[in-house]
């Protein structure tokens, strides 16, 4: 079985898919977090929130 998937929410992130480093939480292309904190917790996306287009 593949490693969970966890999706950057940055839009245009040339690699929006990730596999979750233990000592590294970020995406590996932009840098941008992938455990997203908000007021009623931490969430990870684990499929893409929108449909992926290429620029």
């Amino acid at each position: 079985m593949p490693p969970q998937a966890y999706y950057c929410t940055r839009l245009g992130c040339p690699q929006p898919e990730n596999h979750l480093e233990e000592n590294d939480p970020t995406c590996q292309a932009c840098g941008m977090p992938l455990i997203l904190s908000g007021p009623r917790g931490r969430y990870q996306p684990i499929k893409p929130l929108a449909p992926m287009v290429k620029p």
